[in-house]
């Protein structure tokens, strides 16, 4: 239980992180991933959800919470499967999968810990 639950914990961090980035240092990630758009506005905003949903993750691993657990792993796979295809149909620079990857490893990291004590 204690490695999935830090996997959660590890996650909602990543999240709280790239959100205050996103709000306070947008230009940073801007440069670091060599977007072609340089208006904050979107990136500021993207921030928001990221640090409520950060919040979220901390919450359920202090409640141990193992349906969110299990529910987040179906859903980062998902949103590694949507930032693929939106660069797929050009919808998103190519650089944009970086986050999807970052995703479907944290939900890769919480689904094996977790199936050592659930069946998923």
């Amino acid at each position: 239980m204690k490695n999935v639950t830090l996997s959660i914990q590890v996650f909602g961090v990543y999240l709280i992180v790239l959100a205050l980035v996103l709000i306070f240092l947008p230009e940073m990630i801007i440069s670091f991933l060599d977007f072609s758009s340089t208006d904050v506005t979107w990136f500021r905003t993207l921030g928001i959800p990221l640090l409520v949903i950060g919040f979220h993750y901390q919450y359920a691993a202090a409640k141990k919470d193992i349906m969110f657990y299990r529910a987040t792993t179906f859903a980062r796979f998902g949103v590694f499967i949507l930032f693929l295809a939106f660069v797929l149909l050009n919808w998103l620079e190519t650089q944009a999968v970086v986050f999807g990857i970052a995703d479907a490893l944290g939900a890769a990291w919480t689904w094996f810990t977790l199936q050592r004590i659930v069946h998923v």
